[in-house]
């Protein structure tokens, strides 16, 4: 009998990635992968325990009592992680590997819990409590961060009224405070000392306040004029002083996206990057590449690898080298989560290679995460180290699957294949990460990651070099940076060219969702295999009825006069469909209102009408410009100069959509007014002159008011009116009443004022006299949006009300106005549908404000269930006259110039 001989490993056989000869990490230090989630899943639980509790707990601990409660959930958790890997594991060691677990989640629920507890002790929130202001001295210690207003700087306060602490808050920095000495425009640096007088705020409920508690912050600081309390450590000075080397040579023979790119590309500093390309970036997910993360360390790594090869370093001095570079690298990016994930990893890898253990980089992964999560536990729910450690998995486990199923395509070259496969595993790795935090996919990723990954590597590693060498001579980088911009360039150029492709998959459209993840999951699937066949059946399914809304909307007529209220949150838009018209008015203050459009096919409108320049209502006009077919623009005349209006008209001239500023008719004039199809918008307000400049919110007093009627149906539509324009309204009623005219207000449709506020008038709304009104606002808003007086007098006038933060998007088939006004009478059928409210999008940025009135928390409505809310803090209400605080976004305004529309 012959003996076969030694058979040669071929990697294009394996179903998975080669493991490496000899014991594996796994069999050194046991079962990684399960520690790792215990540690998550006990982060998450300690974390949700310590902000359920708002700081009892912590009051418990400090005075020595545990309630029994609080320590029965946290042995429950415990013993369920214990019992749960007892009874999966399947290896000799089940016991002991559970039992391990189980202590790694008590360790992780104590250190998450009290640490979230406890926050609410400390003279940070003592002040916010009692209120006043201190005298205060702080540092700067992380990266401050860009936001509508100003800036966003984490700093840990090191003196209060004189007595030591060492707490951290969150300061923001007005515009016009940045323009005064001692900052004069730019942000403070890292570890930058100030002294100042300020006074405190609790950190707010919800996901920003979240957000700001896993970075350790305990309050919200307003802060007086700022003055220099000494020097920064030499470490930080250096820094600052390479990242701004860096900046000037990138800005010194590029353009500034460009340069904004590379700085991105080599320090994680994205604030060079105009909004318009940062915004079409995220379009397409490729936001990772100015994460400083994997692709980074690695390009520096096997750039000091490389010099240690030209002067033949031994082994242990590269590796000491090596962590000293990672170390520096991690500092000059500002320890973003991802870096500290993949600084890490490479620690762990130098580590086992120093003790000449086998690497294996799914448990050098597993092990970074697991330190990582132990020495911070609050780093379990950091969305950077969540999204940089599953797409590193996704690319160690999925990847090798994938390239598998790529490589049974003959014409698909083995490279591409293999390049295809590692952008592919990391998508499909991080889709769920991304449905849950920001409810939606854009499905454009794919392809674009696929072309803008090898540009982004190429220009990395021309650009790290460039950043060594403009250290030293500042020309010559500049150079360096210059050759880099070509494929920097071809970067911006594919986010610009695909963002909007193929559209998204969101949670609001549940058939995008399956069908995406029936097609991740086929990926990973054996080829050939049975479930690989039901997947794919299951993919093609949920395309098919996906397709169903968007054509629908398309091509099926409207037969009928309805309005919809588009759910965007905090703000309005409404769209108005009639045989032959579609109007949208007002665009909300994101993309949301130009997805929901797209996601049923409304892509052709044929009037945008701007109620007024709040950015709740015209911040997502430029999205609309870019994904809809305007015909035309109409808004109001500016009572003061504002920042979004102008962005609109630029939009709209970029787009070429004529844009129109109208007003009511004077008295005894033709009204100002157009006729779409069966639709007829009439103008009512605001009158002409400046007559609301004394106004305490001009801007809300000069909102567009549109009646908009189609046969003896009607709507009015009054954008955001208060108490002064509301007046004028039922004089200039009075005025056509009394000339024998139709009454203007009189409607079947109402979309509320202002969301309802305190701010709307009970004569208004009974002159109206709708039947059914609208109410456009956010879920669980701090505006106290809408006013119970407003409910009780819309309930008085027999309005029946539809509202977005209960109802979801609203569609409302508008009645004729009422034969009778005011009389009693019981409530009448109207037709309506609506759909679920998505779960809350995650907001990337902190918010900032706008300048609206907040009114009253609503009263549930007699004879109605209450709706039933979480518990809130009655410290974090605002006062009233408080302002709004909604996130602007910019729109990617790229493409052609389109035509003018039906309306000229």
């Amino acid at each position: 009998m012959s003996r076969a001989g030694p058979r040669t490993a071929d990697p294009d056989d394996a179903n998975h990635l080669p493991e490496p000869p000899g014991a594996t990490a796994g069999q050194i230090v046991g079962p990684i992968v399960p520690w790792v989630f215990s540690a998550i899943a006990g982060s998450w639980a300690g974390a949700m325990i310590g902000w359920s509790s708002a700081g009892q707990l912590g009051e418990a601990v400090v005075s020595g009592r545990l309630g029994t409660v609080r320590i029965g959930l946290v042995l429950v958790v415990a013993l369920g992680g214990v019992v749960g890997l007892a009874i999966v594991s399947r290896t000799r060691g089940a016991v002991r590997g559970a039992a391990l677990a189980g202590f790694v989640v008590v360790v992780t629920v104590l250190l998450a819990g009290l640490r979230t507890a406890t926050s609410d002790l400390g003279a940070l929130p003592a002040l916010a409590e009692r209120g006043g202001a201190a005298e205060v001295r702080f540092t700067v210690v992380a990266e401050p961060r860009p936001i509508t207003t100003g800036w966003h700087v984490p700093v840990e306060v090191t003196d209060v009224d004189g007595v030591a602490t060492r707490e951290r808050a969150a300061v923001t920095l007005r515009g016009e405070r940045l323009d005064r000495p001692p900052l004069a425009g730019a942000p403070p640096a890292l570890d930058t000392r100030w002294s100042t007088t300020a006074t405190a705020r609790p950190l707010p409920d919800g996901g920003y306040g979240r957000w700001l508690a896993r970075q350790h912050l305990t309050a919200l600081l307003d802060v007086g004029p700022l003055h220099p309390d000494g020097r920064p450590g030499w470490l930080a000075s250096s820094s600052e002083h390479i990242r701004q080397r860096t900046r000037e040579a990138a800005a010194r023979h590029t353009s500034p996206p460009v340069g904004g790119l590379l700085v991105g590309l080599v320090t994680g500093d994205t604030r060079a990057l105009p909004g318009r390309d940062r915004d079409a970036m995220e379009a397409t997910a490729m936001t990772h590449l100015t994460a400083v993360s994997g692709m980074h360390l690695a390009s520096v790594i096997a750039g000091v690898l490389g010099l240690c090869e030209l002067v033949r370093l031994e082994a242990r001095t590269r590796r000491v080298l090596v962590g000293v570079v990672v170390l520096w690298f991690a500092y000059l990016t500002r320890f973003q989560p991802s870096v500290l994930r993949a600084g890490c990893v490479a620690g762990v890898v130098l580590l086992a290679a120093s003790r000449g253990v086998l690497r294996d980089g799914r448990h050098a992964l597993a092990g970074a995460v697991l330190v990582l999560v132990l020495v911070d536990p609050l780093l379990a729910g950091a969305l950077g180290l969540l999204l940089s450690a599953t797409a590193a998995a996704g690319v160690l486990v999925a990847a090798p699957r994938i390239r598998d199923r790529l490589r049974t395509v003959r014409l698909l070259p083995r490279r591409v294949a293999d390049v295809l496969a590692v952008t592919v595993g990391a998508q499909v790795a991080v889709v769920p990460i991304l449905l849950v935090s920001f409810t939606e996919v854009p499905l454009a990723s794919v392809p674009a990651n696929l072309v803008a990954v090898p540009l982004a590597v190429v220009a990395a590693a021309i650009a790290f070099p460039a950043t060594v060498v403009a250290a030293v001579h500042l020309p010559a980088g500049a150079v360096l940076f210059a050759v880099a911009a070509v494929p920097a360039r071809g970067i911006l150029g594919v986010a610009h060219a695909t963002a909007g492709w193929g559209g998204v998959a969101s949670v609001a459209a549940p058939s995008t969702v399956v069908a995406l993840l029936a097609a991740a999951a086929w990926a990973v699937s054996r080829p050939r295999s049975r479930s690989s066949r039901w997947l794919a059946g299951a993919t093609a399914v949920a395309c098919v009825v996906a397709a169903v809304p968007p054509v629908a909307g398309r091509l099926l007529p409207v037969d009928t006069f309805t309005v919809t209220a588009i759910d965007v949150g905090q703000g309005d838009a409404f769209l108005l469909r009639a045989p032959g018209a579609r109007v949208l008015v007002d665009a909300g203050s994101d993309a949301t209102a130009a997805r929901w459009l797209a996601r049923h096919g409304q892509v052709s409108l044929d009037l945008l009408v701007i109620t007024h320049g709040h950015d709740d209502h015209l911040g997502g006009a430029d999205d609309i410009l870019t994904r809809a077919d305007v015909g035309a623009i109409w808004r109001p005349p500016n009572p003061e100069p504002v920042a979004g209006v102008a962005r609109l008209d630029a939009a709209a001239a970029e787009a070429g959509v004529p844009v129109r500023v109208v007003r009511a008719a004077a008295t005894g004039s033709a009204p100002v007014s157009v006729t779409i199809g069966a639709l007829r918008l009439e103008v009512l307000g605001p009158p002409s002159g400046d007559a609301y400049r004394y106004a305490s919110s001009p801007r809300n007093e000069t909102s567009l008011v549109v009646r908009a009627s189609s046969g003896d149906r009607v709507a009015l539509l009054a954008g955001d009116v208060e108490a002064e324009a509301q007046r004028d309204l039922l004089t200039r009623s009075d005025a056509a009443v009394a000339a024998g005219k139709v009454d203007p207000l009189r409607a079947g449709l109402l979309a509320v004022p202002h969301h309802g506020a305190g701010t709307t008038s009970p004569a208004f709304l009974a002159r109206v006299d709708a039947e059914v009104g609208l109410v456009s606002v956010g879920a669980q808003n701090t505006y106290g949006h809408p006013d119970a007086g407003t409910l009780a007098a819309l309930d008085a006038a027999g309005t029946r009300v539809h509202r977005t933060d209960l109802e979801g998007t609203v569609t409302v088939e508008v009645p004729a106005p009422r034969s009778e006004p005011g009389r009693a009478r019981r409530r009448a059928s109207v037709a309506c549908r609506h759909e679920p409210r998505p779960p809350p999008r995650r907001r990337r940025r902190p918010a900032a404000p706008t300048g609206a009135r907040a009114g009253a928390r609503p009263a549930p409505r007699a004879g109605r269930r209450p709706h039933r809310r979480g518990p809130r803090r009655r410290r974090d209400r605002p006062p009233a006259g408080a302002p709004h605080r909604l996130a602007v976004r910019g729109a990617d305004l790229r493409g052609a110039p389109r035509g003018r529309g039906r309306l000229g």
